[in-house]
C-alpha cells in the first residue's frame, strides 16, 4: 500500500519536472507548425503522456503509437480516447531490424529498456536509491 502510494508521488514529481520541457516543446512546434494538421510517431507511448500532449494542443492528422510493454498497451486499448481513426496503436518496440528481444520491465515503467541493464552505472545507482529502497521493503 505504502509502495503505491510512494509510487504515485514519485509519478506526480516526475510529471511536475517534466512539465517544463514539455512546455518548449509545445512552444516551438506551436510557433512552427502550429496550423498544420500534424502526423505523430510516438515510439514508447507508455501510459499516453505524448499522445495527450498532441491532442490537447495541436491539429492532429494521424499518430502512430509504438508501446512494447504488454500491460500498458492493454491500458492504452482500453482508453476510449484512443480508439479512433487518428490513432494506431501497435504493441511493437520500434529498432533498426526486425528481431525478437527482451524487454526489461521496471518498477518504474517508464524507466523499461530494451538495452541491458548496467547495475553498475551511476544512473542506476541514484535509481535505486531514489526509487527502489522504498519498493523493495
Amino acid at each position: 500500500m505504502l509502495n503505491r502510494i510512494f509510487l504515485k508521488f514519485l509519478t506526480l514529481m516526475i510529471s511536475v519536472i517534466d512539465f517544463s520541457n514539455k512546455k518548449k516543446i509545445i512552444l516551438f512546434l506551436k510557433k512552427n507548425f502550429n496550423k498544420e494538421e500534424l502526423t505523430v510517431i510516438d515510439i514508447g507511448s507508455h501510459k499516453g503522456e505524448t499522445i495527450n500532449l498532441f491532442l490537447n494542443n495541436f491539429i492532429i492528422k494521424k499518430i502512430f503509437a509504438f508501446e512494447p510493454n504488454t500491460n500498458l498497451f492493454k491500458k492504452l486499448k482500453l482508453n476510449s480516447k484512443y480508439n479512433n481513426n487518428k490513432i494506431n496503436l501497435y504493441n511493437y518496440g520500434v529498432g533498426l531490424k526486425e528481431e525478437d528481444k527482451y524487454l526489461n520491465i521496471m518498477t518504474d515503467t517508464s524507466s523499461s529498456t530494451f538495452n541491458a541493464i548496467n547495475f553498475h552505472s551511476d544512473y542506476y545507482k541514484k535509481k535505486k536509491k531514489n526509487l527502489f529502497f522504498f519498493l523493495n521493503k
